[in-house]
C-alpha cells in the first residue's frame, strides 16, 4: 500500500487543524521512511522473489519498523518528540501527541490489510497480513477510494482558498499516478533502489503538500487568533 496511507493524514488533519497537513504526510509514512533508511543501512532486509504474488518484494526481516511492538514504539516516540519539540504548549501538546501517534500507527493498520503475512507480531515471528495487495485491481480501487473520500472530507471542513485546493488536488493526483506506476510498472533493479525511490517520493509529496498548505487559513489564521485571544 502507498496511496492509501495518506488517507489517515486527511482524517487526522480534520480532527486536529492545528497540525500542519505536511507534518501528517510525514507521520503517516513514518514507518516506511524508517524502513527505507534501515534498508539502506542494512539493518532491515528485503529481496525480490517473483512468484510470491502480485508484489514481488519479500519483506522477510523488518522487526524494528513493522513488527507490532516496533510500530507502537515508533508511534509513541514520534508522538512524544512532536509534542515536546513542535507543540510544547501544555494546552495542546497531549492532543497533538495523540493525533500524531495515531497517524504514525495507522500505517501499520493499513499494512496489515494490504500486506501478505510479513508483519511480525513480535521480533521476526508470527507474521500477520490479510494479503489484499495480492489482488492489484481491488487494492488500487480501495486505496484510491479511501484517499479521495478522505481528501473531500478534509477539504469540505477547511477554509482553503481555491488555488490551494487545486494545488492539493494536484498533489493527490501525483500520489495516485505514483501508485499506478508502482502497481503496474516494472520493479526497481534492487531493493536499495526501491528504498531510495520511496524516499524520493515521500520527500517530493511532502514538499508539494507544504507548498500547497503552508500558511493556509484552515491550519493557521483562525486557530492562531483563537490561541492569542485565549492567552
Amino acid at each position: 500500500m502507498f496511496a492509501g496511507h495518506y488517507a489517515a493524514s486527511f482524517g487526522a488533519g480534520r480532527l486536529e487543524r492545528r497540525i500542519p497537513l505536511w507534518h501528517l504526510f510525514i507521520a503517516t509514512q513514518f514507518l516506511d521512511i524508517a524502513w527505507c533508511v534501515f534498508i539502506l543501512l542494512g539493518i532491515e532486509k528485503a529481496r525480490f522473489a517473483f512468484g510470491l504474488g502480485s508484489t514481488p518484494l519479500d519483506l522477510y526481516y523488518m522487526p524494528y519498523t513493522h513488527s507490532l511492538p516496533g510500530a507502537l514504539t515508533l508511534s509513541c516516540l514520534g508522538a512524544i518528540v512532536y509534542a515536546g519539540a513542535v507543540s510544547p504548549s501544555a494546552r495542546r501538546s497531549l492532543r497533538t501527541a495523540l493525533v500524531i501517534g495515531f497517524a504514525i500507527f495507522s500505517h501499520w493498520i493499513f499494512d496489515l490489510i494490504s500486506h501478505r503475512p510479513d508483519l511480525p507480531l513480535y521480533g521476526n515471528e508470527h507474521k500477520l497480513g490479510f494479503s489484499v495487495g495480492n489482488q492489484q485491481g481491488l487494492e488500487l480501487t480501495l486505496e484510491a477510494g479511501i484517499l479521495l473520500a478522505s481528501l473531500l472530507f478534509y477539504v469540505r471542513g477547511s477554509t482553503l482558498r481555491k488555488s490551494r485546493k487545486m494545488g492539493l488536488y494536484a498533489v493527490i493526483a501525483t500520489v495516485l499516478l505514483i501508485q499506478v506506476f508502482r502497481t503496474f510498472g516494472p520493479p526497481e533493479p534492487s531493493v536499495h533502489a526501491r528504498a531510495a525511490a520511496l524516499l524520493a517520493y515521500y520527500i517530493l509529496l511532502t514538499a508539494g503538500c507544504w507548498i500547497t498548505s503552508s500558511g493556509h487559513e484552515a491550519n493557521g489564521g483562525e486557530h492562531r487568533r483563537k490561541s492569542a485571544a485565549a492567552s
